[in-house]
């Protein structure tokens, strides 16, 4: 009988520790969550720049998404840490977040990889981001990227607008042939 009682004390012990533990929330494919407070998980608290016992700001969203190809995401803005900037996207590989570096830049001059952009949102259905740097002279462009996931859970870029300067217009310069693109502006 002492055994069977030491048992279910254990057993009760155990279960307010993994209660304490803040988890990876539970995705389905298109499914889009937003984490905050005592809901972000130690390790996304720290890619976001804001180890614990540290609060996190009350500035600083988190967007955890599932693709299409079961790959799990998480856009932070402004990621990373009080000097940070910009929203950063990350994916999830076992229990820890990795950098996506994203491809921007103006297509007449040639792509780079950034891991920051002014902003990075989710579509409701997780099946495409969108990303925007903005220039503060309109000549130099506020870009508009849209990526879509390849058949294996990449993102891949595949329309980027710019919509700098109003006596220009909206121009799109850069649209891959073989998926559709879409004219939009958040």
């Amino acid at each position: 009988m002492r055994t069977l009682t030491l048992a279910a004390v254990f057993v009760s012990m155990s279960s307010v520790a993994w209660a304490d533990e803040v988890y990876w929330p539970t995705l389905n494919p298109g499914d889009v969550k937003v984490l905050s407070g005592d809901a972000v998980p130690g390790f996304v608290r720290e890619a976001a720049g804001y180890p614990a016992p540290a609060e996190l700001p009350k500035d600083v969203k988190i967007t955890a998404f599932m693709g299409p190809h079961r790959g799990e995401f998480a856009i932070i803005s402004p990621c990373c840490g009080s000097n940070g900037g910009g929203a950063k996207i990350f994916s999830l590989i076992g229990d820890h977040l990795r950098d996506e570096s994203i491809a921007v830049g103006d297509p007449r001059n040639g792509f780079t990889t950034q891991p920051y952009a002014d902003s990075i949102t989710v579509d409701p259905d997780a099946k495409a981001v969108r990303a925007k740097i903005v220039n503060s002279d309109c000549d130099k462009g506020t870009w508009g990227y849209y990526y879509q996931f390849d058949e294996i859970g990449r993102l891949q870029l595949t329309s980027v607008i710019d919509t700098g300067c109003a006596h220009l217009g909206v121009r799109e310069f850069y649209h891959t042939a073989s998926r559709p693109s879409h004219w939009w502006q958040k």
